[in-house]
């Protein structure tokens, strides 16, 4: 999992976490052949080893097309689906920490993204709501709710973004530093 990005495939010799499936999944077949408007099908077998743990465990299907061999320019598409476990009867953690909070530049009239980065520190993965106040030295300036996000799998860090459109002019002396 990427903070900008969110899901991003590994090669297997990278996938090295605690919390991956990659090995818990044996496709039938590794290359389909699928002509326009045809359908086919595929099989993937889940084994789950005994030994597995607590939590939630985590992998990408992922399918592409096969760049074709002639011509000097190749497409390639691919549709990546996360796959998500949940250990049966294991105790569920859901856990995180806000790890940074950083602010854009700040140019007159214009919105001030601040980014917030949180990790989870759980078994199992969930997704994040939340908000940012912005303060000065005397009050609360705004609060910025942060949407719903997409699941963040145990272990991993997302990138949260707010806005802050100030709705009065700053006094001087008001910097990052003022924002909490």
């Amino acid at each position: 999992m990427n903070p900008d990005v969110g899901v991003v495939p590994l090669l297997p010799e990278e996938d090295k976490g605690h919390y991956s499936a990659r090995s818990f999944i044996q496709p039938d077949k590794i290359t389909l052949h699928v002509e326009p408007g045809e359908t086919k099908s595929a099989e993937m077998t889940v084994v789950i080893p005994s030994d597995v743990g607590d939590g939630g465990r985590y992998a990408i299907l992922r399918f592409s097309t096969v760049p074709p061999e002639e011509g000097t320019v190749k497409v390639v598409s691919a549709i990546v689906l996360p796959v998500m476990f949940t250990i049966k009867g294991s105790p569920l953690t859901h856990t995180g920490k806000i790890t940074g909070v950083t602010a854009g530049q700040v140019v007159s009239g214009q919105p001030v993204e601040i980014f917030t980065t949180f990790q989870n520190t759980g078994n199992h993965h969930f997704k994040v709501k939340g908000e940012v106040t912005v303060s000065d030295a005397k009050k609360v300036l705004d609060t910025i709710d942060i949407p719903l996000t997409s699941n963040v799998i145990p272990s991993m860090f997302m990138q949260l973004k707010a806005a802050f459109t100030p709705k009065e002019r700053w006094l001087p002396g008001f910097t990052r530093s003022n924002q909490r």
